[in-house]
């Protein structure tokens, strides 16, 4: 046999450990350290699928991957959140000033424009629907459940008014006098609308 066959023998036989050789890949596990991380702990939890998954809170999804891709993901999760927080800020800005929700899309534009560089304001997405839900079903409660948690622990006086509005539809009025850090505050409480409720139990929802 020559020496040619002999290198191409050789050879023949080194291929398929070489091939095997790159075929494995290291397969990152969770670590229970990053949980201690401040910028992880918020989001970050155990997956339930196994070692080598790590489960989102806010996605509610589970990943793959070590470090960087944590690390990755929670930029992104910083982002929603801060996306989030420019949506209810805009939205309590228009509450405030008594600004119609109908402007919340040329409110947004506008500061897109101002602030173009901001990857918060770039993702910002605030119409008039989100802006209407946000302010009803997030601010609108907290600011109801604000009220009654400080009148469970100071006294307080309760102002009823009735009125109509444009379309002819009564509502009673609601406002609450409540002492808070030794000063006088009036509170909105609520606002009914008397034509879906029976006038009898009036009196019951205040008991």
């Amino acid at each position: 046999m020559s020496s040619d066959d002999s290198n191409d023998t050789d050879r023949g036989q080194q291929q398929p450990h070489m091939a095997k050789r790159r075929k494995k890949s290291y397969q990152h596990k969770f670590c229970v350290s990053w949980l201690k991380v401040p910028e992880f702990k918020s989001w970050l939890t155990e997956s339930k699928k196994g070692s080598t998954f790590y489960h989102c809170k806010v996605c509610q999804e589970d990943h793959t991957g070590g470090i960087s891709a944590v690390i990755q993901n929670s930029c992104t999760v910083n982002l929603d959140n801060l996306t989030k927080e420019a949506a209810i800020r805009v939205s309590m800005f228009i509450t405030e000033h008594n600004i119609s929700l109908r402007t919340s899309d040329h409110l947004v534009q506008l500061i897109k424009v101002l602030c173009p560089e901001s990857e918060t304001i770039k993702a910002l997405t605030c119409n008039r629907t989100k802006a209407t839900s946000i302010v009803t079903n997030l601010i609108g409660k907290y600011n109801y459940e604000d009220v009654l948690r400080r009148m469970a622990i100071q006294k307080f006086s309760l102002l009823i008014d009735e009125s109509t509005d444009k379309g002819s539809t009564k509502h009673l009025a609601v406002v609450v006098r409540i002492v808070d850090n030794l000063s006088l505050k009036v509170r909105v409480l609520c606002l009914y609308n008397l034509s879906l409720m029976q006038r009898h139990k009036i009196f019951l929802m205040f008991q």
